[in-house]
């Protein structure tokens, strides 16, 4: 705010003066007081959005502008001098008056602080000002008119300036506009259809006064039901906008001489006028502000309804209303983050209970749905003061404010600690089951293993014996040993990296999750099962497209299903001829989320029945199967994010297909798990 109020003093600056030249405008002789005088108004909202402190500013830049508007319409130096001293003082004292008994932000809502406004705005600062007034102008005979004449004329103007200036440019300035102002275009058209036809109703009552003689008495309530329509569909901003469109239609055809006011002398009618106005204004206030407040009723006793029935469940209820920084919470709420049982509790000292891996989440997640005034549903981990872990799930949503009012967060609290335990019990258990499976799977590649690592050791042995025979002959040829050399070096890593890939497969442990390139996967499963494919006079074909992006996944679970998928890819073609038996890996982009392998065989192909059922625990179509191997594969696959399923070939064989997203969000869920 205290970067703001140099603004607001130049804004009330430029206001304070054209509202002079308008006050002058409608100031009609002999008395120098106008029907509506704007500049104290302007002032006085301008200090009702300031802090006291920064007043001086203001009152700085306004004195200038007051002696230059003064000076361009004759006005005497003294008169001058004594009327920015009322003006002031009308300002101030309301102001203060309702900045003292309101204790906040004006809000135009509640009937007390409509009440606050009207009483000190409408009808005290006016009055005490006006004494004033008229004081100065018999002491410096600047009026022929008797005191007392002088103090209601000025009071009338005042109030009703007061009355019809000061909201609007409070709610503006407050933000309290945004039910009008930002809505559907639907609910701006309709604002737009109520202020044309209460600027209709105004101009057929306010300047053809003779035809609403001959139409009838019913005539002259045509606005009213514009003015209902803006305090029950729009609220004080709806209002405010109302009356000062009532107010400024109403005095412009009074100066023209039309509309039902116009009786006796210019005096007499004015004051008919700002009577008439002054009443109605203070009337769709209360309206507005009665509305508004029965509404927040019913909304408060819906929430109240809603957690009582969340209390009796067992769930813990908080809300915070940003940028407070308390939060309000239950027991059940305060008792899940073993939280005292009373007192403030400060937003980040909730915050504070949350694993700290997690914090940062949180606070992101909360930010995120404050902006984008969405839903929230996260599963996280908090830690209670004696170190012990629960986990619970938190669902909050953003409860737009009623009237004016600004959005708050409204969440509860699951304990979902015993869940998540045997969640947590039940994945071990799929990973042990996985790794039996993997060794399983590794003892069905025995033959072909043992085949894979027969060439390199019998090329490490010859090349050894070869050595030899060159290290005994005179004289030695260093330049053959060190190639002999260097053939056992390189049959040593092939046999390694054999052993590797076979270590890497039967290793026990939890899932690792990393960013992996699906090529370097399938290459190495591919390496794995040579031996097996040359066994069985199987040609393996691996298809990579280019650009292929990285996954995140664990690739030792990843080479698991892959590996499971091939191994059932040749059992299937064990009765086609051998020159015919062709696998395919191909892996390829599935649009721009997902990434799609596949594996192809050259089989007898599926059941129709069968498509859904493989995927079912202990259902087999081999003799000596256990019916784990695709439930598992399946199992992995969706852990991961994505989907496994098997098709039939147009030609003939099967194929298996499984997708994996790019993200990775679920599988670093997952791993943060």
């Amino acid at each position: 705010m205290r970067a703001q109020v140099p603004i607001i003093a130049l804004l009330t600056g430029v206001a304070y003066y054209l509202g002079s030249k308008l006050g002058f405008a409608l100031t009609f002789a002999p008395d120098p007081i106008s029907v509506l005088w704007a500049p104290n108004s302007l002032l006085m909202a301008a200090l009702i959005l300031s802090p006291i402190r920064s007043w001086w500013m203001i009152m700085l830049v306004v004195f200038p502008v007051h002696l230059v508007s003064q000076l361009q319409s004759q006005v005497p130096f003294p008169m001058i001098a004594a009327w920015f001293v009322s003006n002031c003082s009308e300002a101030m004292l309301g102001a203060l008056g309702i900045r003292w008994f309101n204790g906040g932000a004006l809000r135009f809502d509640s009937v007390r602080q409509v009440s606050i406004f009207v009483i000190f705005a409408g009808c005290v600062a006016p009055l005490f000002s006006s004494f004033l007034d008229a004081a100065f102008v018999q002491l410096n005979h600047f009026s022929v008119t008797p005191y007392w004449d002088l103090v209601w004329t000025r009071f009338f103007s005042n109030s009703v300036a007061a009355l019809a200036i000061v909201p609007p440019i409070v709610i503006l300035g407050t933000h309290q506009s945004a039910s009008v102002f930002k809505a559907s275009w639907l609910r701006c058209l309709e604002f737009g259809v109520l202020i044309s036809g209460l600027i209709i109703a105004n101009f057929l009552v306010f300047y053809h006064y003779q035809l609403a003689l001959k139409v009838g008495p019913i005539f002259f309530y045509s606005q009213l039901p514009f003015l209902f329509w803006a305090a029950f569909r729009f609220g004080s901003a709806g209002v405010s906008t109302a009356i000062v469109t009532l107010v400024a239609m109403a005095i412009w055809g009074a100066s023209a001489g039309g509309g039902p006011f116009i009786h006796g002398s210019p005096e007499e009618s004015a004051r008919s006028i700002q009577q008439f106005l002054i009443v109605v204004i203070i009337l769709l206030m209360l309206l507005t502000a009665i509305i508004a407040e029965r509404e927040q009723s019913r909304e408060n006793l819906r929430e109240s309804k809603e957690l009582n029935a969340i209390a009796t469940i067992g769930m813990g209820i908080w809300g915070w209303s940003p940028p407070a920084e308390e939060i309000w919470a239950t027991a059940e709420c305060r008792a899940l983050f073993g939280l005292p049982p009373a007192g403030t509790i400060a937003f980040d000292a909730l915050i504070d209970r949350i694993h700290p891996q997690e914090q940062q989440t949180m606070r992101h997640a909360l930010e995120q749905m404050l902006s984008e005034k969405g839903n929230l549903e996260l599963e996280t981990r908090i830690l209670l003061p004696d170190e012990s872990a629960r986990w619970i799930i938190v669902r909050a949503r953003v409860v737009d404010g009623t009237h004016n009012q600004p959005p708050h967060m409204l969440g509860v609290c699951v304990d979902v600690t015993s869940r998540k335990t045997n969640e947590l019990a039940a994945k071990k258990h799929l990973n042990e089951i996985a790794h039996m499976t993997r060794v399983s799977t590794m003892g069905e590649l025995a033959a072909s293993l043992s085949h894979e690592l027969n060439q390199p050791l019998t090329a490490i042995l010859s090349n050894a014996q070869a050595a030899q025979r060159f290290l005994r002959a005179q004289p030695v040829d260093i330049t053959e040993v060190h190639e002999i050399l260097k053939d056992i070096v390189d049959a040593n890593r092939r046999a390694s990296a054999v052993i590797g890939r076979m270590r890497v497969l039967v290793k026990k442990g939890n899932p690792e999750f990393t960013l992996v390139d699906l090529g370097e996967i399938m290459s190495d499963v591919e390496k794995l099962v040579r031996g097996d494919a040359v066994l069985r006079s199987v040609r393996v074909v691996l298809q990579c497209a280019p650009s292929v992006p990285h996954v995140r996944c664990d690739p030792i679970q990843l080479q698991q299903v892959t590996l499971n998928l091939l191994v059932n890819a040749f059992d299937a073609m064990g009765d086609v001829p051998m020159s015919e038996r062709e696998v395919i890996i191909r892996v390829d982009g599935n649009g721009a989320d997902s990434v799609r392998i596949m594996i192809s065989d050259k089989g007898v192909g599926l059941a129709d029945d069968t498509l859904n059922q493989i995927f079912d625990p202990f259902y087999t179509t081999k003799s000596n199967g256990l019916g784990m191997g695709l439930n598992i594969s399946q199992s992995i696959i969706e852990a991961h994010g994505g989907r496994l399923w098997a098709e039939n070939n147009a030609d003939r064989g099967a194929a298996f297909y499984f997708t994996l997203p790019v993200s990775g969000t679920r599988a670093s869920a997952l791993s943060a798990s």
